[in-house]
């Protein structure tokens, strides 16, 4: 692989802990495979001897005149090493939310609403004990919904969702759910960009923006 279409490999694949232009000498003869980079701190390989690397595990020490690239496989991705503070996992506490509950008096409404009105898709529908877990996905989105009232907080059913749902287009997801029967508390407004509230049906009042 030549210079260049590794370096649309990396891009493509996005995962390289360092791109740089090193100093622009030619690449010492007799310059073994074996040597350590010190300043990467792996095996110094060169181009077309890297069969034995996955593309996102090879990282640019330079790309003129030298062609040089070390392996990062010893001390992780770009992507560790950024939220390791520096090293593989380090310091990472949080990796994602995993869900965000909807209180509800009515399981079996709200699930209807969440799903054939707004979209979700079930992910979870069991028993934990007395309670019924009914966790649901939005495609696209990591972040899941969890239509369940936790016990002592059913004051919470009716209140303002502290979160915000996104869209591509507000004003076309208004005039689709206004067609499907769902609750606004006005149309669309602009400023400071483009937003409108929206409700279920227990009441609980929901943000919706394209931002």
């Amino acid at each position: 692989m030549k210079h260049g279409g590794l370096h649309a490999a990396l891009g493509e694949a996005g995962s390289f802990r360092e791109l740089g232009v090193a100093e622009t000498r030619r690449a010492l003869p007799g310059r073994r495979q074996d040597q350590v980079d010190e300043e990467g701190g792996g095996a110094v390989v060169v181009a077309d001897q890297i069969p034995h690397e996955r593309v996102q595990d090879v990282g640019i020490q330079c790309i003129l005149l030298v062609g040089h690239c070390y392996s990062s496989r010893r001390v992780g991705s770009a992507a560790q090493m950024v939220a390791g503070g520096g090293r593989a996992g380090e310091g990472v506490m949080l990796r994602k939310l995993n869900y965000v509950g909807i209180p509800t008096r009515d399981q079996d409404r709200s699930l209807t609403f969440w799903t054939e009105t707004m979209g979700c898709i079930i992910a979870t529908d069991r028993f934990i004990g007395e309670k019924r877990w009914i966790e649901l996905t939005i495609p696209g989105a990591q972040t899941g919904l969890l239509l369940l009232t936790p016990e002592g907080h059913e004051d919470r059913v009716g209140t303002f969702f502290n979160g915000s749902f996104g869209c591509d287009d507000v004003q076309y997801t208004y005039e689709k759910l206004l067609a499907r029967g769902v609750e606004f508390l006005g149309p669309p407004e602009k400023r400071p960009f483009p937003h409108v509230y929206f409700k279920d049906p227990d009441g609980n009042t929901f943000f919706l923006s394209s931002r």
